[in-house]
């Protein structure tokens, strides 16, 4: 793996497949990572960050990109964690990802797909 770029995993599943919370238990012990998550529970440690901007790769797309960058700056983060609903836009968010500028800081990593408890 290029050590000059950030891993970005994309975590994805149904709406009831407990992303969020995969998604914060995963992150608890490792403050250097970075989750960017659609609810954000109580017991969520500071490296968990919600974002508020509807679809992440629709409505909310320019809202997570520059998000995911300006966080990733400023916590000095060292691989990020991003939630989305579907599968299709989780893929959809990949592509975007890959490409300039956001492909010369940020290595995007498979995709991640949870199923129902």
């Amino acid at each position: 793996m290029d050590t000059s770029r950030i891993p970005v995993h994309i975590v994805c599943g149904r709406e009831g497949t407990g992303n969020s919370r995969w998604i914060i238990a995963h992150l608890r012990d490792t403050p250097a990572w970075l989750g960017l998550v659609s609810h954000r529970s109580d017991d969520a440690t500071d490296n968990i960050v919600q974002l508020n901007a509807g679809c992440l790769c629709c409505t909310g797309a320019v809202v997570l990109q520059v998000m995911l960058v300006r966080t990733l700056r400023e916590r000095s983060a060292s691989r990020a964690w991003i939630e989305v609903g579907q599968l299709e836009h989780a893929q959809k968010l990949q592509r975007v990802l890959r490409t300039l500028p956001y492909s010369m800081s940020l290595a995007v990593e498979p995709l991640t797909l949870l199923s129902p408890p």
